[in-house]
């Protein structure tokens, strides 16, 4: 290689060197301007509609329309986060008393709110909200396998999220026999009904959760058990913390419904404007 070729190939490597330190600095530029953009919450306060139940599950039911479709090619993405609160004093947990099994099941308390981190706090834990109106986005990358357990004469969790088309994994760990009910929210029939016969049984199913819905789980023997199940068709289904709050990131762009429901305090709707590179924070009052 003559010298004339060196200075080239030199002069090549230095341009290609500085295109890159280019490239780098824009790109970390606009990851500032969109942190920058997302430190910059939007608080939003709009009034929440009473909803019956039965409504509040249908948009559940039927909340991406047809079908969610995974797109990864969507980047026009916002942050959710919002808080539910009670502008009263919250109902008190009620004290069960078993009036069957006596011997195997003792009084305890039905605990439908759980224990909150502050005294003062009035944040609404357990409740559960999902976005109408999401058709595309990305993955729910959540468990496709998921327990629930009698344990105790009761059902825990709770309340909990899943992903639609999971399989459920249910384990009774009492000896009384049990017949779980799955039961649509609203409705009087079951979706499927899963028998235990003695202690350390475990039944999986995958028919419980083919379906969008907020199911209730019941048992024809034991008529005080209860839990609750969010079977989610898009990642934009969560469950508060006990503080009443929750965050949705990579939410695309666009206007939705937000539905908000608690099984003691009842469905609330409201809409929200979700838009590219920020955050909304968002507060919903009982």
């Amino acid at each position: 290689m003559n010298a004339r070729s060196v200075r080239w190939s030199a002069l090549w490597l230095l341009l290609s060197a500085c295109r890159a330190d280019q490239q780098r600095a824009q790109v970390k530029a606009t990851s500032k301007d969109s942190s920058a953009a997302l430190a910059a919450a939007t608080k939003v306060s709009v009034a929440s509609t009473v909803i019956g139940v039965d409504t509040a599950n249908r948009t559940l039911a039927t909340a991406t329309g047809s079908h969610y479709r995974v797109d990864n090619t969507v980047t026009n993405f916002g942050t959710l986060s919002v808080q539910v609160s009670s502008t009263k004093p919250l109902p008190p947990d009620t004290t069960i008393k078993p009036d069957r099994d006596a011997t195997k099941c003792k009084p305890f308390l039905d605990a439908t709110f759980p224990p909150r981190r502050g005294a003062k706090t009035n944040g609404v834990g357990n409740a559960i909200a999902w976005l109408v109106g999401v058709e595309s986005g990305p993955r729910d990358e959540s468990l496709k396998r998921v327990n629930i357990r009698l344990e105790k004469c009761q059902l825990q969790p709770r309340v909990q999220r899943v992903p639609q088309g999971a399989t459920i994994i249910a384990n009774n760990r009492d000896a009384s026999p049990s017949d779980l009910r799955f039961v649509d929210v609203g409705q009087a029939s079951p979706r499927s009904v899963l028998h235990f016969t003695e202690p350390g049984q475990v039944v999986p199913s995958a028919d419980v959760l083919t379906k969008a819905g907020l199911v209730q789980v019941l048992d024809a023997r034991h008529p005080w058990l209860r839990a609750f199940i969010a079977i989610a068709p898009n990642p934009y289904v969560a469950v508060t913390s006990a503080d009443g709050k929750f965050v949705w990131e990579n939410v695309p762009a666009g206007n939705y419904q937000l539905v908000v429901w608690h099984e003691r305090l009842g469905a609330r709707v409201m809409p929200v404007v979700v838009k590219e590179g920020q955050k909304v924070e968002l507060r919903v009052d009982y």
